[in-house]
């Protein structure tokens, strides 16, 4: 009898394993991916190319680790997850094709019209060699922003560090979230409203069919652009794709908030100053430091932040003696949760094909 009831406990258990890690994602490995081609092409529909898989395949470390990080986000963002085309590991080793993590929606018009995020595989290897915790994707991901020359290390992980089994899907999650938030801003077109009433450049953007040609109005009235100066953003083109570390005051967009500048937080940064930070974090209007680069980052940086609080498995973050930086990102009051309310309102809405 106890035999047998230990088989069965076996039994139980690896059925569960089995079961959790079996998720929506569908897979690509390319292997021959060149950013500089996509960069190109993103500026016109000419030649343009989706990203074909070059196999359905990729090492199990990789699917093992991503889908370890759908396994404990919440219900919500996993369904965000499942509407994508592909999730994509890129391996190309050329050194000349150094590139950051993206997150893309084609329209229709755009070869395939595919939704999908890319990470390259360097990311992935990092998390997975050294045992990354979110703290340390977080400190890796600002040392690479700000270009600083000393490693950033404000980040910590509040509890200790976590364990390896909860670390690893942590951090990966933090930049599955992050290229999500990408794919969910253009395709909800939260930021669409204003452009699409006005046509400010024509016909250069095609509009999709009701009901999203008039998403809510939340991005515009209540939450994102209250803070940003909303001019500025409309005067952009309706960007929704910022090359990663084109952030700030060089790019004309401004926050409302006078003590915060991405610019001047980058300069502080590097030269080991962390008043603006300090203030960043307590003030409470703005996710994380990212966020207060562009509109599109604080959208983006929101959405992210917001799925990790919302993760079953979690290590909150401290930063410079502040806690909670992950746990403070629910919806409510005031700047940051009603940016938080705009984003689940959106949510629901498909993506627009």
């Amino acid at each position: 009898m106890k035999r047998f009831l230990l088989f069965l406990i076996i039994s139980l258990v690896a059925a569960s394993h089995a079961h959790a890690a079996t998720t929506c994602i569908k897979f690509g490995l390319i292997t021959s991916f060149d950013p500089a081609d996509f960069d190109r092409a993103h500026k016109s529909d000419a030649n343009y190319k989706s990203p074909v898989p070059d196999a359905a395949e990729v090492p199990s470390q990789y699917s093992d680790l991503l889908n370890g990080a759908y396994n404990i986000a919440s219900a919500t963002v996993q369904a965000q997850i499942c509407k994508l085309d592909y999730v994509f590991v890129a391996m190309d080793k050329n050194a000349n094709h150094k590139w950051e993590p993206m997150g893309v929606w084609e329209p229709k018009s755009r070869d395939k019209g595919l939704h999908f995020i890319a990470i390259p595989s360097d990311w992935l290897d990092a998390i997975l060699q050294n045992n990354e915790s979110l703290a340390d994707e977080e400190n890796g991901l600002y040392t690479r922003l700000f270009k600083t020359n000393v490693k950033f290390s404000y980040f910590s992980d509040t509890g200790g560090k976590p364990t390896p089994v909860t670390a690893k899907p942590t951090a990966a999650l933090a930049i599955m979230a992050h290229e999500l938030g990408h794919v969910v801003l253009a395709a909800t077109n939260a930021d669409g409203r204003w452009y699409q009433q006005n046509h400010p450049y024509g016909d250069e953007r095609p509009w999709p069919p009701p009901p999203f040609a008039l998403p809510d109005t939340c991005f515009d009235t209540a939450a994102f652009l209250t803070v940003w100066d909303a001019k500025i953003f409309h005067s952009n083109h309706q960007r929704r794709w910022v090359k990663f570390g084109d952030q700030g005051e060089p790019n004309a967009n401004k926050y409302l908030d006078q003590n915060i500048a991405f610019a001047t937080l980058n300069s502080q940064i590097n030269s080991g100053t962390t008043t603006m930070m300090n203030y960043l974090y307590r003030a409470g209007g703005l996710a994380s430091m990212f966020a207060s680069g562009t509109p599109e980052e604080d959208f983006v940086e929101t959405f992210k932040y917001y799925a990790l609080s919302t993760a079953t498995t979690h290590p909150d973050l401290t930063i410079a003696g502040i806690t909670n930086a992950v746990s403070r990102v629910q919806p409510g009051a005031g700047e940051l949760g009603t940016k938080v309310n705009c984003i689940l309102t959106l949510l629901p809405t498909q993506p627009v094909r």
